[in-house]
């Protein structure tokens, strides 16, 4: 629930026209809750045209032009998805990568029925460079989308599960991020287990701020696979592609 997510206050939703309101409205919120440096904080977030908030009071924002209602939408579930594995249970220690867009994706598909994943717009999964723009950054429609991961989920490019906790955000291609969407689906699917094996991890998570994977961050994933599910990696591997097999 979202009280799970928040510390007591819902998620604010903001849609401003344009840019200009988009930086008005970033700067108030840097004024109002705590950020970990207001100009920089600032100035990062006016080189994207969205953004979510992790502070105490949790925010999603983007403007209007020059999109549209569909890619509205879209943006604002990707976000919902990064928003919910971030906040939940207040946590908001570094989690694995694949987690965190995994999520997003997830989120994305479920609510507007397109992913495109708006964090890797340029090479989105399925989409070839010659693709009309448009047609890019909407995406693939969640059933091609789950097409592809079923034909694509034993092939050379599609990594297992304890390879793909190791990637860094930056080091993510579009192949991984449509097999972390298959790992939360099969999650999912299990009512209570993905919010067992969230708060499992943040709980087992190394204290130290370091972003580069480590063995403390590997043993905290396998932990949380083994309480919420009762298996190990390698277990919840080949249900994954079980999942997939049947379910996509």
């Amino acid at each position: 629930s979202w009280k799970e997510m928040t510390p007591g206050q819902r998620t604010m939703g903001v849609l401003v026209p344009t840019k200009r309101e988009f930086e008005t409205f970033t700067q108030w919120y840097a004024d109002t809750y705590p950020v970990y440096d207001k100009k920089k904080w600032v100035d990062s977030k006016m080189k994207v045209s969205h953004y979510f908030s992790v502070s105490a009071r949790p925010a999603i924002v983007t403007h209007i032009k020059p999109s549209d209602d569909f890619h509205i939408k879209q943006t604002m579930a990707h976000l919902a998805g990064h928003l919910v594995v971030h906040r939940f249970a207040y946590h908001n220690n570094f989690i694995p990568a694949w987690v965190d867009e995994g999520g997003g994706v997830f989120f994305e598909g479920e609510i507007s029925g397109n992913v495109a994943c708006r964090c890797f717009a340029a090479n989105a999964y399925g989409q070839k460079p010659t693709d009309a723009a448009d047609k890019v950054i909407r995406g693939l429609p969640i059933a091609d989308y789950r097409t592809k991961i079923k034909t694509d989920i034993s092939g050379p490019r599609t990594k297992n599960l304890t390879a793909l906790w190791r990637l860094q955000l930056g080091e993510l291609e579009p192949e991984d991020v449509a097999k972390a969407y298959a790992v939360i689906s099969w999650m999912v699917s299990q009512p209570g287990k993905f919010s067992k094996f969230l708060k499992v991890m943040k709980h087992e998570w190394p204290k130290d701020v370091v972003r580069e994977f480590n063995d403390a961050k590997g043993k905290a994933q396998e932990k949380a696979l083994q309480e919420a599910f009762g298996m190990t990696s390698t277990e919840v591997e080949a249900a994954v592609r079980e999942h997939v097999k049947t379910r996509f």
